[in-house]
């Protein structure tokens, strides 16, 4: 396994936060941010794209 930031990796973040949309999810989203090694830009990154689609 390779981890990478959302967005670049092969989940479709995208198609899943649209699904939430589409489905008036109010709740919480969780983000896991994990990977080795750990860069303090890796979170801002994968935070920013996640903001980016909401």
């Amino acid at each position: 396994m390779h981890w990478q930031h959302l967005g670049e990796g092969l989940t479709d973040i995208r198609g899943q936060i649209e699904a939430l949309k589409a489905d008036n999810y109010q709740g919480t989203i969780t983000l896991e941010a994990k990977c080795e090694p750990h860069l303090d830009e890796d979170f801002t990154a994968s935070i920013g794209y996640l903001k980016s689609l909401l």
